[in-house]
């Protein structure tokens, strides 16, 4: 087997390295553009609106404190009212024992 020419090492590790950082890259780029489609409101009230019929009234905070295993977590939700008066807001989603990392 011959050995390969430095230009040949050089063209094969260069295309090593961008394979790699393209794989890296992707999830990253993947989960930049997520915008909680679920329903989840993500901590950012920004993003709690009520359907079209309905008017936001009030947005709520609970906060979650930190423990050993993970920091300060603030949830949000939304409470709407529709044209016949009747305000509904959602439920806050429970404080996690763990960091949500």
């Amino acid at each position: 087997m011959e050995k390969l020419s430095r230009h040949a090492r050089r063209l094969r590790a260069a295309l090593v390295l961008v394979s790699l950082a393209a794989i890296l890259a992707a999830p990253a780029a993947a989960l930049a553009d997520r915008d909680g489609d679920e329903g989840d409101d993500r901590g950012r009230p920004e993003h709690l609106t009520c359907p079209d019929s309905k008017s936001l009234v009030s947005i709520d905070e609970q906060i979650c404190p930190s423990n050993s295993r993970r920091g300060v977590v603030v949830h949000h939700r939304k409470c709407c009212k529709n044209p016949a008066g009747q305000v509904h807001c959602d439920h806050f989603p429970h404080c996690p024992h763990n960091s949500p990392s």
